[in-house]
């Protein structure tokens, strides 16, 4: 390694190349005097600091796909790479995301780290894990017997029954739940359950009235009482659409139910026209429709504390 780092001569170190890659654009570009013989003696200390270098980068920099992911709190493991399971037992653990922050899992869990071409994939099948995540949509995504997280920029709380059924609580930021051809948004100071095989219950923000909780339960499983919807329609918060917006999107839900929610939300919000997003697009759970009523929705859920939070 170090006649590479003088002359180049030995085989590449791989963080070593990485290295000098990212500092390339600092090269200097003036011709090199010839090397005098004092400065030959120094050649084993210039070798000595850059190994140095190289180790402290590799301490700093974290591990992305390509290489696994750190771990701290696992005996006799440093790192997990895809295809691999984590078993963390005794006591929590911490798994380093690249440099777009970490996921805490506690005693009990069960996590496997999947392949993928673009991004930071995983499958938790059973425990509970908390990530802290800043990056782009989408780049971060945990699975489960119930379905899939995928995190909009976040912090998130993810716990997985024995039986599969999957509790997923937002604490800042925003994330997507997706199961099969179905998705939900759940945003900071929200929740959903989800179970296999159904997929998830619409969310709903952690604070809401239990009556409406208990309405919208019975709205969700298809077997609503008499006022129920009438309950649910009566927007006397705007928060009290977010579970409604998942109903009027989910192709499970009866046509008619879907088509009050639908004039209801006409009358309420404002929203894209209907020359732009016609109502059938809207009523056929269309995805370009979806994503601009909720583009038009996602103001009216993002709370003054969490702003703060996030600052």
């Amino acid at each position: 390694m170090n006649d590479y780092l003088w002359d180049k001569s030995a085989p590449a170190d791989p963080e070593v190349e990485r290295l000098e890659r990212l500092l390339g654009r600092f090269r200097y570009r003036g011709s090199v005097p010839a090397p005098r013989a004092r400065i030959r003696h120094l050649r084993p200390w210039l070798a000595a600091a850059a190994g140095v270098a190289a180790a402290l980068a590799a301490v700093l920099v974290p591990l992305g796909r390509g290489g696994g992911y750190r771990v701290a709190g696992v005996e006799g493991r440093t790192r997990v790479s895809a295809g691999e399971v984590l078993e963390v037992v005794g006591r929590s653990a911490r798994l380093r995301i690249a440099d777009l922050g970490e996921v805490e899992l506690e005693p009990g869990s069960r996590l496997a780290v999947e392949s993928v071409e673009r991004g930071h994939a995983f499958y938790l099948e059973r425990g509970r894990l908390t990530a802290r995540i800043d990056a782009a949509p989408r780049l971060f995504q945990v699975g489960t017997p119930a379905g899939v997280s995928i995190d909009l920029g976040c912090v998130y709380t993810l716990a997985v029954a024995e039986d599969g059924e999957t509790l997923l609580e937002v604490s800042t930021g925003q994330v997507a739940f997706a199961f099969e051809d179905r998705e939900v948004y759940v945003p900071a100071g929200a929740s959903c359950r989800s179970v296999p095989g159904r997929g998830p219950s619409p969310p709903v923000f952690d604070d809401a009235q239990p009556t409406r909780k208990l309405a919208l339960d019975r709205c969700a499983a298809g077997l609503p009482k008499e006022d129920d919807l009438a309950h649910l329609l009566d927007l006397s918060d705007r928060d009290d659409a977010l579970p409604l917006f998942a109903l009027l999107f989910d192709p499970a839900q009866p046509i008619d139910v879907r088509e009050k929610i639908y004039d209801r939300f006409r009358h309420h919000f404002h929203l894209p026209p209907e020359s732009e997003i016609p109502r059938a697009a809207v009523l056929g759970c269309d995805g370009r429709a979806r994503e601009a009523w909720l583009d038009s929705l996602r103001s009216n859920w993002r709370r003054a504390e969490v702003w703060q939070s996030e600052l």
